[in-house]
């Protein structure tokens, strides 16, 4: 009896020690994150499911819209959405944006390919998005694209106007049928429009001199339209 008595005593003695180590224990709570390749989910519906911009001129912007619809019955958030080339970006004031269930939002996104990066291009756009308070997805969107080369094609794209420098030149390259229409000079602050290309063209490029007068250009950055063309000015 002694011997039975002593035991447990000793065990009753032993399991407050044992709930108190469960006590003092902290669980830390960790983020998943999923890669989804099919962004049709139950949680969220993408439209389109391909972004396609069909065919770009080279040195052209282009843009087109992506709409996100929340299927679920809880709030996503919606972070960013960044793509794998810096020819394709997204507005940085459109996201990030909170989706009630049954909400949807839109926002565009913008192409500007080079005009050396000529024929069919693919990308992909990633749009991160968090499901729950611990669980975030990145959705993986197809980019198309099929650049062609321009009617004009001006050279450089961007000019450093430096402090003290009145003029630069573009080069500009166009059918030769319209080789008569394009300036000799103009000012940084003008307005040129698109020229008009006859649809029957010789096939023969003319290479032109354009001076361009930087005087009254202040600093900071602007931008000349030129023949549909955007140059980034910078001073």
């Amino acid at each position: 009896m002694h011997r039975t008595g002593f035991f447990f005593a000793c065990l009753l003695a032993f399991v407050p020690t044992i709930v108190g180590c469960e006590e003092e224990q902290e669980i830390t709570p960790s983020t998943s994150f999923i890669e989804v390749s099919q962004p049709v989910q139950d949680d969220l519906v993408f439209e389109p499911h391909v972004i396609d911009f069909g065919i770009i001129t080279g040195g052209k912007r282009s843009s087109t819209g992506v709409n996100i619809t929340n299927t679920s019955d809880a709030t996503i958030s919606v972070l960013g959405a960044e793509s794998d080339c810096g020819c394709v970006t997204t507005p940085t004031q459109a996201l990030p944006v909170e989706l009630a269930p049954g909400e949807d939002t839109q926002f565009d996104i913008l192409a500007n390919p080079a005009s050396r990066d000529l024929g069919v291009t693919q990308r992909t756009l990633r749009i991160s998005v968090e499901l729950g308070e611990f669980q975030q997805a990145v959705y993986s969107l197809p980019i198309v694209m099929d650049v062609v080369a321009p009617l004009i094609d001006i050279v450089p794209m961007a000019i450093n106007a430096q402090s003290g420098l009145t003029s630069t030149t573009l080069t500009v390259v166009c059918p030769i049928e319209i080789r008569d229409q394009i300036p000799s000079k103009i000012k940084w602050d003008g307005n040129y429009p698109i020229l008009d290309v006859p649809r029957e063209r010789s096939g023969d490029r003319a290479v032109v001199s354009i001076q361009v007068d930087l005087n009254g250009l202040p600093n900071g950055r602007h931008e000349l339209v030129l023949f549909g063309h955007v140059i980034s000015l910078h001073r």
